[in-house]
């Protein structure tokens, strides 16, 4: 215990003369290290046929053909895969499965007004059918991101971290000729999506919401058959362990520690709120070449909209691995070193931004034409610029980031922090 008191009175001192430069009105740099921590992983593969689905810039439009029947068993059973047609340009496919997606905040419906989200899975009726080389593709109704680019850029983000994340682009949608408007269209996390990034996609996939301390209920998105959730639960017990005892070793068995801190400052970095710190959002692989447990991102259409926030609630969530590292003297120090090299490299306001406008030039258009968007253009350009002011403020992370390992200053601000709503576009 009195080590323990030794190292935060150190980290305090440390944290206070880091500050002094701000009060005098210089910035702080960033420190040098500028390699990180841990498996940096890229994807095995760079381009694919869906490749031009992301990464090109025409939007794609869609067209989906319910039958009467499968009309009324979406709105009897949303989440139940229902047959349809899909079209785009010259594909024409049948018997494709089309399901609604979303819960709090998206979800949405099918009464013909509402602008719905959809799940596609092209091979749902038909063995080996696929659309662009992709057995499913999530299209989401942007119902909370009135920006319609926070996903796309977030995800690009930890893509450049050398973490998992999905590919995101856009396309329109019509349903039996009805025009449904702008779309953000997700890469689906299926083996297709693990086999970019792992050379082993057999281990098990797990979905929030819920911890991993809810092993016996955390959603699987795997072959059942093949599921170990006992390992979850050792996941689990080693993280309390390493929690209880100031010893993140117990964990290395277990998660890469360097990418998993990684992983954590960059949810904290985007304002991931409703990712694996609350926990919610967020999927976690298990990797069977190296046995570890792999997160990736997910919900993250709720992205850099309040900066005052980022590093305090959420960098103290509730979850079991967060809970390890923010109680360790090691998880704090690879935390900052973390968010000290993803300031220094990948997170360049100025690119950043550019991006941003880039994005919002090309589908602008139709944004404008989209007759079923739940919010008018005055508060889609307003939320883009809120979204520009985010990375405007970078000297003020580089002070967070600081001041989030000091319990002191978490406490003030965390009690005035509990009673904002976050929810909202």
């Amino acid at each position: 215990m009195a080590k323990r008191a030794t190292t935060d009175e150190a980290r305090r001192k440390a944290i206070d003369d880091a500050l002094q430069p701000l009060a005098k009105g210089n910035p702080i740099d960033a420190p040098a290290k500028l390699s990180p921590s841990g498996a940096f992983l890229k994807p095995l593969k760079q381009t694919d046929e869906a490749s031009k689905l992301f990464d090109g810039d025409e939007v794609p439009a869609y067209k989906i053909t319910l039958s009467p029947e499968s009309i009324e068993s979406l709105k009897k059973e949303p989440k139940v895969f229902v047959k349809a047609k899909f079209e785009s340009g010259d594909v024409k496919l049948e018997n494709v499965g089309v399901r609604l997606k979303g819960f709090i905040g998206s979800f949405r419906p099918f009464d013909g007004q509402n602008k719905n989200g959809f799940t596609v899975k092209f091979n749902a009726f038909k063995n080996g059918q696929r659309f662009m080389g992709l057995k499913k593709l999530q299209l989401n109704n942007a119902a909370q991101d009135s920006t319609y680019i926070r996903e796309r850029l977030g995800y690009a983000l930890f893509r450049e971290a050398g973490l998992p994340a999905p590919r995101v682009g856009h396309a329109t949608v019509s349903v039996n000729g009805d025009p449904f408007g702008l779309y953000v269209q997700v890469e689906a996390s299926t083996e297709d999506f693990l086999a970019r990034w792992f050379e082993d996609t057999k281990g098990d996939l797990y979905e929030g919401p819920t911890d991993i301390s809810n092993w016996k209920n955390l959603d699987l998105d795997s072959d059942p058959k093949r599921a170990q959730r006992g390992l979850l639960m050792g996941f689990t017990e080693a993280a309390k362990r390493a929690e209880d005892t100031n010893d993140l070793t117990h964990l290395e068995d277990w998660v890469d520690l360097g990418h998993f801190a990684r992983f954590m400052a960059m949810e904290i970095l985007c304002d991931h709120w409703d990712g694996y710190l609350s926990p919610n959002n967020y999927r976690v692989y298990r990797n069977p070449t190296d046995r570890k447990f792999y997160f990736i991102p997910h919900g993250a259409d709720q992205l850099f909209r309040n900066s005052n926030n980022s590093l305090f609630g959420s960098s103290r969530g509730r979850s079991a691995v967060v809970a390890a590292f923010r109680s360790t003297d090691e998880g704090n120090l690879l935390l900052e070193e973390a968010i000290n090299y993803l300031l220094g490299t990948i997170w360049n306001p100025e690119k950043i931004k550019a991006r941003i406008m880039q994005d919002y030039e090309r589908i602008r258009p139709h944004i404008v034409s989209d007759a079923k968007r739940p919010y008018d253009l005055f508060e889609v350009e307003e939320r883009l610029q809120a979204t520009l002011s985010f990375f405007g403020k970078a000297e003020r992370l580089k002070r967070w980031q600081l001041m989030a390992l000091d319990d002191r200053e978490l406490e003030d601000r965390l009690s005035r922090l509990t009673s904002r709503s976050r929810w909202g576009r």
